[in-house]
């Protein structure tokens, strides 16, 4: 039997729900279009072939589905949403960025391991105190408000600056015993982290050559970066498991996820929603963060709902020479070429998520980037899964009048 593909997304801030679907047929002729009763989950019947989701938000009255004329295998539409007040409440309520295992989430209990193998990398007990860092750009910023200080002057404000430890120049110094946290990764002094050696460097950035590669002491697999200087292991997120307790389960997650909420700081804090990502080297990507905020649903990736950010990127031959030439459109991320074949995988991977003409958009390749939520948010939050639960009425979809023979 032909496979059925269900696909809906909601653009919060235009309320504007969007239901996509298609069959591996030339066309429509026999499928059904069922809505539960509570308008909630939507389902296409094909003969004995099914497909179900649960809708980002509750639809009004019974849609109107139109059939195309000359593309039968894929159809689109725009449902109305039911209750805008209620929509507008979930916008206010939905968090901002989040972020896996800040420094409020850890206490000193956390065990990390490697993810590959799982042979311990931190201690539990190790770790006092968990600290989060400040934003990449602090230390600019306050620079420019120490030396523009309206009620000072007369004085070198830049070595005033140095000497209060927050000029462009200054470092943060890892203590023994004290974990700083930021988006990415998790910065440690060297004797309190363990399992690690030195290695060639060939997983990270040119620009980080200067300090070593760590890798895990068990599988060998690459885990951050050595700066001797300031005697600190910087390890990546994305390349862990985090046990918060010692009877705790191993939680782990993805690299996109940590990539992709490093991406909506950045374009937060510019003007800019392009940004150029590479390792380095002369290839990389430029991802043009088109919808940082959208809630789908797809039959291929269960029922329940996901919130995400959608992401235009396309490859690159030279990042860093687009960088000198657009330095003041363009924001930068650089990463190890682990994180970087990561973040490709997870886009490309959700060509099969997206309906076939939603894949590309003039010269881009269309991706998304799951959101991560501590709690899920409004619309994403089920109290249970609305697939298992008892329908009582079901109401169907006709095709509009004069379209029925089109498909007979």
């Amino acid at each position: 039997m032909p496979e059925i593909y269900v696909y809906a997304e909601l653009l919060l801030h235009i309320r504007q729900l969007t239901l996509y679907a298609s069959l591996e047929e030339d066309k429509f002729q026999g499928t059904e279009v069922l809505l539960s009763s509570d308008k909630k989950v939507i389902t296409f019947i094909y003969g004995d072939t099914t497909a179900s989701i649960y809708l980002p938000t509750q639809i009004k009255g019974t849609a109107n589905i139109t059939f195309p004329e000359k593309r039968r295998t894929d159809l689109s539409t725009k449902l109305q949403i039911e209750d805008l007040n209620e929509l507008q409440q979930a916008i206010d309520a939905s968090p901002g960025i989040q972020v896996p295992w800040t420094a409020a989430s850890l206490s000193s209990e956390v065990e990390l391991q490697c993810k590959s193998c799982s042979s311990v990398v931190l201690d539990s007990g190790t770790i006092s105190e968990w600290r989060d860092l400040p934003s990449e750009n602090w230390a600019e910023l306050m620079d420019l408000w120490f030396c523009h200080k309206p009620h000072e002057h007369n004085h070198d404000d830049t070595l005033a600056a140095e000497s209060k430890g927050f000029s462009a120049q200054s470092k943060v110094i890892n203590e023994p015993h004290i974990g700083l946290v930021d988006t990415l990764s998790f910065l440690i002094h060297a004797d309190d982290s363990k399992a690690m050696q030195e290695a060639t460097g060939d997983d990270i950035a040119e620009h980080q050559r200067k300090a070593s590669a760590l890798t895990c002491g068990g599988c060998g697999a690459f885990l951050g970066t050595l700066n001797a200087t300031e005697a600190s292991h910087r390890l990546w997120k994305s390349r862990l498991a985090l046990k918060a307790q010692p009877d705790g389960d191993l939680d782990s997650f993805d690299a996109s996820i940590f990539i992709g909420a490093q991406m909506l700081q950045l374009i937060e804090s510019s003007i800019s929603r392009r940004i150029v990502v590479h390792a380095g080297a002369s290839a990389g990507l430029l991802c043009w963060i088109f919808n940082p905020d959208l809630y789908y649903s797809s039959s291929r990736r269960g029922p329940t709902v996901h919130r995400a950010m959608k992401v235009f990127y396309k490859e690159i031959d030279d990042a860093l020479k687009m960088l000198d030439e657009n330095s003041t459109t363009l924001e930068e991320l650089a990463l190890p070429d682990s994180e970087l074949t990561s973040l490709k995988e997870t886009l490309t991977g959700t060509a099969d998520i997206l309906p076939a003409s939603a894949r590309t958009f003039q010269e881009w390749q269309v991706g998304l980037i799951d959101r991560y939520e501590a709690n899920p948010s409004g619309l994403g939050a089920m109290d249970q899964n609305a697939l298992n639960r008892k329908t009582d009425e079901i109401e169907l979809f006709k095709l509009p009048p004069g379209w029925a023979s089109l498909y007979e």
